[in-house]
């Protein structure tokens, strides 16, 4: 079996030699650029376990809609956000 001269000098794939942190980079600087819908609204995800002298009681859930999983605790379960945050206020039965 012979190969062509044009497939030995073929470019590599898109991506090839890419490491994953670069990948990873690009995608958050494209939604950076392009806004996220908390963004929008001026909200930002912050880790309660990076504050360590906060002592964290959730009051409600966000974006159940989405969620992968289930939270059987009582709290309101918005659909997106409160309406006082721009959203639409609809809320989902536990």
């Amino acid at each position: 079996m012979s190969t062509s001269a044009s497939s030995r000098s073929a470019a590599p794939p898109a991506g090839a030699g890419q490491s994953r942190q670069s990948s990873l980079d690009r995608r958050r600087l494209a939604r950076a650029r392009e806004g996220s819908e908390k963004g929008e609204r001026g909200l930002v995800d912050v880790f309660a376990a990076t504050l360590p002298t906060l002592k964290f009681i959730p009051g409600v859930h966000v974006n159940y809609a989405e969620t992968v999983l289930p939270m059987r605790d009582g709290l309101p379960k918005f659909k997106d956000f409160p309406v006082d945050f721009g959203g639409s206020g609809g809320q989902i039965a536990e």
